[in-house]
C-alpha cells in the first residue's frame, strides 16, 4: 500500500475541469466547447493504471457523450441536480465505496461530492467554497492542465507512474537523460524490493532476535555516520549540561535505539491489532480516552522518540488515527514507510498537497492527528530556548487548536528495560483563548516544548539528537520577535478552513 492506494475511480465534473468553463455558440445557435488533449491524456494515464473513470455534470450534451467515447470514459452521469447522490448511487451500483473515489469539481454544486469523496480536488479558478472544500487544489486552472496535474498527483502517489510512464516510452525513443533516470527508477525499485525481502526474513525470526540483532547493529552505523554522530554530541552536551563522555554515552544509545526501530520497521507487517498488545504499550490510555471524548478532534503532540514509526499502534487499538508525512528524498523509503503506515491503520497524507487544509479535514471528522513538533520551525515560528539554544518551534499544533478547540495530548514513544516500546501519553492540553490570537498561539507552543523539552531530559537515549533542530539563526530569531504579525501562507489556508 501507499499514499492513495484506496483510490479506484477518478471522476470529474466536466465544465470548468475538463472545458475552460465557457460555452460558446455559433451562428445557427449550437453550443460548442473545447476540450485539452493534455487534460485527455491525463485520463487516459489514468485507465492505464487500471482506475475507472466517471464523468458527473449537471448538464447533458452530445459533445460530452462523444468526449466521454473519445477517451472510453467508463461512466457518464449527466443531468445531475445532485452530484453526491449520483455518485453514491453509481458506488452502490459497482460495489465501490464514496471513499474510493477521487474527484475534481469547481464550482458551488460540486462542493458536496468534493468534501465527502475520498479524495477532493479543485482547478485554481475554482469558487472558493470548492477550493476550501479539497484536499487538493491544483496550480493550474479549469481546461489548462488542472485534470492532468490531479491524475499524475494520483499515480505519483500510488507509486505506479513510472510503471505507466514506462507503457508510453519505447527504450528505442528514451533520451540519454531519459535512459539515466530509468536507470535511476530501476535503482530504486531494487532498493524497495531489497528491503522488503530482507524485512520478510525477519518477520521469520523471533522478536527478541530482532531487538538484539538492531541493538548490535546501531552502534557500528553510529561509527559510520561521523558528522552526526559529532553533531549529536555537542548537541547533547550543550542540551544536558555533561561531559562529553557522558555525551558519547547517550549517543552510543541513541545509535542502539535507532538500530533496533529500523530493524522494528522491517519486521512492522507481522503487527496486527490482534497482537499488538504484545509489541506495543499504552501508558494512560484514559487521557487519550478523555481527549476523544470531546468530540473535537485530538492534536497527538510528539516528537522523534524512540521508535516514532510504531506511533501507528494507536490506530491498531481502535483510534481513528491520521498523519501527514514529508516524502524522503529516495523513494524507495517513502514507499515503504507509507505501505507501514496504512498497514498499521493509518490515514496517510503526504505533505504538498494541501496538507494544512487535510489537517483541518482530519479535525473535523473527530480523527487524532500527529503532529511532530521537535523539528525547526524556521522563520515564521516561535522564538523559544530548547535545550540549552535558542530555536524557532512550529506553531502548527497550536494554530490548530486555536482554530478548532481541539485538546493536545503528548504521545511520547519510548523503550523500557527490556526494550520493548510503551507509548507515554501525558495529561491533555487546551488552548487557553484570551482575545489575543498571536500571544495565545506562541503561549501554547512554548508550553508544548517545555513538555517536549522535558521529556527528552527524561529519556535522552531515546531523542534524535544530531538532527538539525536549531537551523534558524538567531538573529533571524531577534527579526522574527520585532515581526510577531507574520504569518504563512499555510496559516492563512488553515484560517480559512
Amino acid at each position: 500500500m501507499s499514499f492513495l492506494t484506496h483510490i479506484k475511480m477518478l471522476a470529474l465534473d466536466v465544465d470548468g475541469v475538463m472545458t475552460d468553463g465557457i460555452i460558446y455558440y455559433s451562428p445557427s445557435g449550437d453550443a460548442m466547447k473545447g476540450f485539452s488533449a493534455r487534460d485527455g491524456m491525463g485520463i487516459s494515464l489514468i485507465r492505464a493504471a487500471g482506475l475507472k473513470t466517471a464523468l458527473v455534470t449537471g448538464r447533458r450534451s452530445p459533445m460530452v457523450e462523444q468526449r466521454a467515447k473519445d477517451l472510453h470514459i467508463d461512466y457518464v452521469l449527466q443531468d445531475c441536480s445532485r452530484k453526491l447522490l449520483a455518485m453514491q448511487q453509481l458506488c452502490s451500483e459497482i460495489g465501490l465505496s464514496l471513499d474510493e473515489v477521487a474527484y475534481m469539481g469547481d464550482d458551488l454544486n460540486d462542493v458536496e461530492l468534493i468534501a465527502n469523496a475520498g479524495f477532493g480536488a479543485a482547478p485554481l479558478d475554482a469558487c472558493e467554497e470548492a477550493r476550501r472544500s479539497a484536499a487538493f487544489v491544483s496550480a493550474y486552472p479549469g481546461g489548462h492542465g488542472a485534470l492532468r496535474e490531479f491524475a499524475e498527483y494520483i499515480l505519483k502517489s500510488q507509486h505506479v507512474w513510472d510503471k505507466v510512464l514506462s507503457r508510453y516510452l519505447g527504450d528505442g525513443s528514451l533520451t540519454l537523460r531519459q535512459e539515466e533516470r530509468r536507470v535511476c527508477i530501476v535503482s530504486k525499485e531494487w532498493q524497495y524490493h531489497a528491503a522488503r525481502g530482507f524485512g520478510k526474513i525477519l518477520c521469520h525470526l523471533p522478536y527478541p532476535f530482532i531487538i538484539s540483532l538492531g541493538r548490535k547493529l546501531g552502534p557500528l552505523v553510529g561509527k559510520l555516520m561521523k558528522k552526526q554522530r559529532n553533531r549529536g554530541i555537542f548537541q547533547i552536551q550543550r542540551g544536558l549540561e555533561c561531559s562529553r563522555e557522558e555525551a558519547e554515552r547517550i549517543m552510543t544509545e541513541v545509535f542502539r535505539n535507532l538500530g533496533q526501530s529500523l530493524m522494528e520497521i522491517l519486521y512492522t507487517p507481522n503487527l496486527n491489532p490482534g497482537n499488538i498488545r504484545d509489541y506495543v504499550t499504552l501508558e494512560h490510555p484514559e487521557r487519550l480516552d478523555e481527549a476523544v471524548k470531546e468530540g473535537k478532534g485530538v492534536i497527538v503532540l510528539t516528537a522523534h522518540m524512540g521508535n516514532w514509526e510504531w506511533l501507528g499502534a494507536l490506530a491498531m487499538y481502535g483510534y481513528p488515527a491520521s498523519t501527514i508525512v514529508k516524502n524522503q528524498a529516495n523513494d524507495a523509503v517513502t514507499r515503504l514507510l507509507n505501505e507501514n503506515r496504512e498497514g498499521m491503520g493509518l490515514e496517510v497524507f503526504a505533505r504538498g498537497g494541501n496538507e494544512m487544509i487535510i489537517a483541518a479535514r482530519a479535525l473535523k471528522r473527530k480523527k487524532l492527528l500527529g503532529f511532530l513538533a521537535d523539528q525547526d520551525g524556521g522563520f515564521h515560528g516561535v522564538p523559544q530556548p530548547f535545550l540549552g539554544k535558542m530555536s524557532s518551534t512550529p506553531k502548527g499544533p497550536a494554530m490548530f487548536a486555536q482554530k478548532f478547540h481541539s485538546p493536545i495530548v503528548p504521545v511520547f514513544p519510548v523503550h523500557d528495560e527490556n526494550h520493548r516500546t510503551h507509548l507515554m501519553i501525558g495529561e491533555v492540553m487546551h488552548f487557553e483563548d484570551t482575545g489575543n490570537k498571536e500571544e495565545d498561539i506562541a503561549r501554547m507552543t512554548r508550553k508544548m516544548a517545555v513538555v517536549t523539552e522535558q521529556f527528552i531530559k527524561e529519556h535522552p537515549t531515546e531523542w534524535l539528537w544530531f538532527q538539525h533542530r536549531w537551523s534558524t539563526e538567531p538573529e533571524e530569531i531577534i527579526a522574527l520577535q520585532q515581526k510577531p504579525e507574520a504569518h504563512t501562507d499555510d496559516s492563512r489556508k488553515a484560517e480559512k478552513e
